[in-house]
Order: C-alpha cells, then structure tokens, then sequence
C-alpha cells in the first residue's frame, strides 16, 4: 500500500464515500418504530466516524506539496457538505420518528379536525351529531 498522503487522502475519501452510501440505505429503509430508532442510532455513529475521516483527511493535506494542496482541500469541503446534508437529513428523521412517538403516528398537520376514522368517532363527530339531533 502506498503511504504517501495523496494516497492515504484517496484512501479516507473513498472509505467516507462509502459511509455515506451506508447512511443513506440506512436512512431512506428507516421504517417505524423500533427499526427507525435503531437505524437513526446506526446513522449518528456513521456521522461520528465520518467527521474522523474528514479530520484524518485534513491532517493528510497538511503533508502535501503546495502545488497540489488547494484541489484536495476542495474535495474536503465537497466531503464537509455532503455530511452535513446527510446530518440534516438523519436530523429531520428523528425529529419524524419524535413527532410520531408523540402524537401517536398521526400528525396534527395531517388531520387538524380529527376527521380521519381511527375505529371511534372524533370528538368534532360527536359534537356535529350532538348539534344535528338538538335541530331536529
């Protein structure tokens, strides 16, 4: 293996590369429930590990020549934004998966009257056949 820090550079991207592709399956087949929780928890330990090869990756520019050292230190702040697309997006899930456990599934954005039949009638149901049998 070559151990100058172009190639150990390569090395840190394509691993981070990969990581990310592993966020991504882990976050987009997240589920429900227990599955998103354990699949957010996968995703926070892979961001965690990701910030690391970005770290290694900087260290690795700080031993190359200066003539080629800009074109890397770009590739690094393409890295830095791609995580940190991806920590908005594992952030935005579990503030679904929070929002979910909270309100039973059911957001109040999505059914601000209580119209949607859940087995029992709604208490705006109720109050319209309350008002409907006092007018008849």
């Amino acid at each position: 293996m070559d151990s100058t820090p172009t190639a150990l550079f390569e090395s840190y991207e394509a691993d981070f590369k990969h990581m990310l592709e592993g966020m991504k399956e882990k976050l987009e087949a997240a589920g429900t429930g227990e599955q998103r929780k354990s699949a957010l928890r996968r995703a926070m330990i892979d961001i965690d590990e990701a910030e690391d090869m970005i770290s290694q990756m900087e260290v690795e520019i700080q031993g190359m020549p200066q003539s080629i050292r800009p074109q890397y230190v770009g590739r690094v702040k393409t890295c830095k934004a791609d995580l940190g697309r991806w920590r908005t997006v594992a952030k935005d899930v579990q503030q679904a998966s929070n929002r979910d456990a909270l309100l039973g599934g059911i957001s109040s954005a999505d059914d601000p009257y209580g119209t949607l039949d859940h087995g029992s009638p709604s208490d705006r149901a109720r109050l319209l056949a309350g008002t409907q049998s006092l007018a008849d």
